[in-house]
């Protein structure tokens, strides 16, 4: 019975070559456009959730507060890693991490300026990172070892094999270093670019309690209540007679992108009411893409009083006809969302170009986002095909194959007009609305 209704579906649209285009690429191209917005919310929201041990990993983050004058910084001392671990048997592992950016590096006959990253061994075992070539155990154990990532090794030594070569950087009065590793590249959505990376030791110029330079990363035991061992960090700082009026903290690293807006931050964070933004600019535009598809179905109803009068003269009841138009609800959203998909794909680079990330579709490809995608074409076709269904199933056969139009055509171009106007309503106070919180966005961010 089901199959009849699609072959059905699938006839009409046929016949109705004109209607059935215009219809599939408005909606086609509000999927897309919706879906582009769900990839750059899924890569913002994943952000460094890749780490196997990711949500058992804190920064220590510091709090100071100056004559009434709070300020947060996401700095800490050197040697406050190390004290952890030895006061914390919670404390399962800490790496220290610092960033010189544009730093100049030479390599042959190379000239160029890169990032440098500083961490201690421990980062291998905090984070879930990799390397292509060479070895974790003791790798940054030496002074003059560097680790370079998977970009810069086929960007300066092409095919080479660079383990072994040495390179100069200009650190510690233009130091020579040797290539021990390789780094396997990770996702762009990442806290961590790092292109290169060096032993903490080369910073230990720096490294008393009153130097408040480098970023420090504790693992702790799953079992661990963090808040427990935050209100144990005031008696730390008692005890290492740090200054009182500073307090430390510590912060979820999956929620350091999405909640995070201290001072010195190794990367660039989105302000998380961005994000609420952008979860309902696609809900607006899927919400426009619907009632779009809507007005052109009720559009369509009188050219189909007499397919529809037929019908309930020959015995077909109110329940077999919305089944009809669910079904061909139906067909009309899956061919939309298949057509999408070239859409997004072909888009995407130019998206990516407009909100400066680097979002690929594999991201996306996994049982969560099949689950939302089969989900959302459910919800998609119940709420495009239910009131047109409900309308159009409605009247006497008799009267519709008489002409008298007794399914309430007054009632539908009253609401098609409302769909048109409410279009406009919502499309003029999106576009303000977009531009005024653009506006405080940007204030806020610059204050802050």
């Amino acid at each position: 019975m089901y199959w009849n209704y699609l072959k059905s579906g699938f006839r009409n649209l046929y016949r109705n070559k004109l209607f059935s285009v215009i219809n599939i690429t408005g909606f086609s191209l509000g999927l897309a456009v919706f879906f582009l917005i769900v990839l750059w919310i899924n890569y913002e929201v994943g952000f460094d959730r890749f780490h196997k041990n990711a949500k058992n990993i804190y920064r220590v983050v510091a709090e100071f507060d100056q004559n009434g004058i709070v300020d947060n910084f996401a700095n800490t001392p050197a040697p406050l890693g190390p004290a952890l671990k030895e006061e914390f048997p919670n404390v399962i592992e800490y790496t220290r991490c610092a960033q010189i950016e544009k730093n100049f590096i030479i390599s042959g006959n190379n000239q160029f300026w890169e990032n440098l990253f500083f961490a201690d061994e421990g980062i291998f075992k905090v984070f879930s990172l990799k390397l292509r070539a060479g070895n974790t155990a003791n790798i940054l154990s030496s002074p003059s070892n560097v680790i370079i990532s998977q970009r810069v090794a086929e960007k300066y030594f092409r095919d080479e094999n660079p383990i072994g070569k040495t390179i100069s950087i200009g650190i510690n009065n233009q130091s020579t270093f040797t290539i021990a590793g390789v780094l396997e590249d990770v996702p762009s959505n990442s806290q961590f670019k790092i292109d290169f990376l060096l032993p903490f030791n080369n910073l230990s110029r720096n490294s008393g309690w009153d130097i408040w330079n480098y970023t420090t990363y504790i693992l702790v035991d799953k079992q661990n209540d963090y808040k427990s061992l935050e209100s144990k960090l005031q008696w730390f700082t008692k005890m290492y007679q740090l200054d009182p009026t500073t307090k430390l903290h510590l912060q979820p690293f999956v929620n350091i992108h999405l909640f995070s807006n201290l001072r010195n931050d190794l990367s660039e964070n989105v302000y998380y009411p961005k994000l609420i933004l952008y979860v309902a600019i696609a809900i607006i535009i899927l919400l426009l893409a619907s009632i779009n598809f809507i007005n052109l179905s009720l559009a369509k109803s009188t050219l189909r009083n007499k397919e529809i009068g037929i019908r309930k003269v020959i015995g077909a009841n109110k329940k077999q006809l919305r089944f009809q138009f669910i079904g061909e609800s139906f067909i009309i959203t899956l061919i939309s969302f298949l057509i999408s998909i070239p859409f997004i794909y072909y888009f995407l680079p130019v998206f990516n170009q407009f909100v400066n990330k680097n979002i690929a579709l594999s991201q996306f490809l996994n049982y969560g986002s099949i689950a939302f995608i089969l989900v959302l074409l459910l919800v998609l076709t119940l709420v495009n095909g239910l009131y047109p269904a409900s309308v159009l199933s409605s009247g006497n056969p008799a009267g519709i194959l008489r002409g008298n139009l007794s399914i309430k055509q007054n009632s539908i171009k009253f609401v098609r007009q409302s769909f048109i106007v409410f279009q406009f309503v919502v499309a003029i106070f999106f576009i303000s609305g977009t531009l005024i919180i653009k506006s405080q966005l940007n204030f806020i961010g610059q204050k802050t």
